[in-house]
C-alpha cells in the first residue's frame, strides 16, 4: 500500500535502465480482486481496481526503466482464439459495467503519462508482447511484466520476466530449470497437459512433467503427431495409454497449440523512443488526478509530474 509513505514502497526487483513489456490486463484484474471495493469516485462506481493499477504503475515508475510498453485485452471473447475455439476461455465471465469503466481509466492513465499504451481486438496483451519483442526489440533484452506462463515462451537467454510481485527476477535458465523444457517449447507443453485457466483440455492423464518428459524423449510435437510409434520407446510409464491418445485427439492437439502458442505478427505503430517526463499530457493527467479518488500519496506523486 501507498497510503503513508510519498512514493511506492514495496519492494521489487532492480529494473533501472531495462526495457519492460508489461501485461497490463493481469494487474488490472489483480487489482480488481485484490483492493477492496470501498473505494468510489463520486458517481458512486468502484475506482478500487483503477487505485491499484496506479499503485503498480507508479512502482514501476519509480524503478526508473529505460522504456515501458503497455499491451492490454480489449479482445474479450472475440479474439482470433475464439474465432479458433469458441469455448476457449468459456469458463471465464466477461467483465462488468463497473470493471468496463476502471479498465478504460487505466488506458487513460497510460496514455496521459506518454506511455505506449498498445491494444487489439484481435490478439491479446501477450500477443502484442510478442509481437513488440519481435519487431522493435529483437536484438536487445527485454523484461516480460506477467503472470502468465504463456509468456515463457519469449524468454530468450538474455531476457528476464517478473510476476510483479516477486523480489526478482527469472531468467532462461531458471524457467528452463522450473518446467524441465526449453521456454520455446512451452506451447507444446501445454498443448499435450491443457491449461485449464483458459479451458484448453489436455491429454487425460498427462500433466506439465509428464508432458515435458514426452518432448525431451521425443523431441516435440510434430513428431509426436506423425511418428507416434516413438512413444512406445520412450521411458514414460503410462506409453500406451498416451500412444492412443495421441493418435485419437491429433486434431485437438493441432488446435491447442495453434491456442497456446503466441503470435509475433501484430500490426503495431512506430517504435517509440525513451520515455521521459516531457511525454506526459499534463491536461489528461490533471484530469485524470481530479477525476478518481486516489490515495495520497498517489495523487501527491502525479501532481508532481504536471508541475
Amino acid at each position: 500500500m501507498v497510503e503513508r509513505n510519498s512514493k511506492p514502497a514495496r519492494v521489487i526487483p532492480s529494473l533501472e535502465h531495462k526495457i519492460l513489456l508489461i501485461d497490463g490486463s493481469i494487474f488490472i484484474f489483480r487489482a480488481w480482486f485484490g483492493w477492496p471495493d470501498r473505494f468510489m469516485d463520486q458517481q458512486g462506481r468502484p475506482v478500487n481496481a483503477v487505485i491499484g493499477f496506479t499503485d503498480f504503475v507508479l512502482r514501476l515508475l519509480v524503478s526508473h526503466p529505460e522504456q515501458m510498453i503497455f499491451c492490454f485485452d480489449t479482445s474479450l471473447f472475440s479474439g482470433l482464439r475464439h474465432q479458433l475455439d469458441p469455448s476457449y476461455k468459456a469458463n471465464r465471465t466477461l467483465p462488468d459495467k463497473s470493471l468496463e469503466y476502471q479498465m478504460n481509466s487505466c488506458f487513460e492513465l497510460i496514455e496521459a503519462l506518454g506511455l505506449p499504451c498498445l491494444k487489439s481486438y484481435q490478439y491479446e496483451a501477450d500477443d502484442l508482447m510478442a509481437s513488440v519483442q519481435a519487431q522493435w526489440y529483437s536484438a536487445q533484452p527485454v523484461v516480460l511484466v506477467t503472470s502468465d506462463k504463456d509468456i515463457f515462451q519469449l524468454l530468450r537467454p538474455h531476457d528476464w520476466s517478473w510476476d510483479g510481485k516477486s523480489a526478482g527476477l527469472s531468467g532462461y535458465e531458471q524457467v528452463r530449470e522450473r518446467w524441465q523444457i526449453e521456454p520455446s517449447k512451452m506451447p507444446e507443453l501445454l498443448a499435450l497437459c491443457g491449461d485449464a485457466s483458459d479451458n484448453i483440455p489436455g491429454l487425460s492423464g498427462v500433466g506439465a512433467k509428464t508432458a515435458a518428459r514426452l518432448l525431451n524423449e521425443v523431441g516435440d510435437l510434430s513428431s509426436l503427431l506423425d511418428q507416434p510409434e516413438l512413444i512406445l520407446k520412450s521411458t514414460i510409464r503410462a506409453k500406451q495409454n498416451i500412444y492412443h491418445q495421441i493418435q485419437a485427439y491429433r486434431s485437438r492437439l493441432l488446435l491447442n497449440h495453434q491456442l497456446t502458442r503466441l503470435y509475433p505478427d501484430a500490426p503495431l505503430p512506430e517504435r517509440p523512443g525513451q520515455w521521459d517526463i516531457t511525454a506526459i499530457d499534463s491536461d489528461r493527467l490533471d484530469s485524470f488526478v481530479s477525476s478518481i479518488p486516489l490515495l495520497g500519496s498517489q495523487k501527491s506523486f502525479l501532481k508532481g509530474l504536471v508541475l
